[in-house]
């Protein structure tokens, strides 16, 4: 669960990108996307778009382009949920959550998400590794 001092940091880092529209998608891992045109690829991965275009100019990575877009989806919508609860928590009781005990009712949700931030990881770190290695020298 964010913290309502990183929510306002978000912001801050949002409307400074606000013209940039990595931060559609991706978010918060655009640093550990190595190489630009990795980068113009995922960016194209979102929930509206299709991407079977990206199949046959990138069939090493292709697979990883698509679990990459189910990681996003379900990341959104468990953030969204746990950012409503947090929303709900502030106005109810006029602070941010703080304890294990303010965070219980949505623990699952939260560990669902951070378990999916953390395999958005690996499959963002698996695209930049086989980018390099099959079409960085085209």
């Amino acid at each position: 669960m964010t913290t309502c001092k990183e929510d306002e940091e978000n912001k801050v880092i949002q409307k400074k990108n606000s013209f940039s529209s990595e931060y559609t998608n991706l978010g918060s891992f655009s640093n550990i996307i190595n190489d630009m045109t990795v980068k113009n690829i995922l960016q194209e991965v979102d929930e509206s778009s299709d991407i079977s275009h990206l199949e046959t100019d990138y069939k090493y990575i292709y697979k990883d382009l698509l679990k990459l877009k189910s990681l996003l989806l379900k990341k959104r919508y468990y953030k969204n949920i746990l950012f409503e609860y947090q929303k709900n928590f502030v106005q109810i009781n006029n602070r941010c959550v703080k304890t294990y005990r303010d965070i219980y009712p949505v623990e699952k949700e939260y560990k669902t998400y951070t378990q999916i931030k953390k395999q958005t990881i690996e499959v963002i770190n698996s695209i930049n590794i086989n980018y390099k290695k099959y079409y960085s020298n085209i």
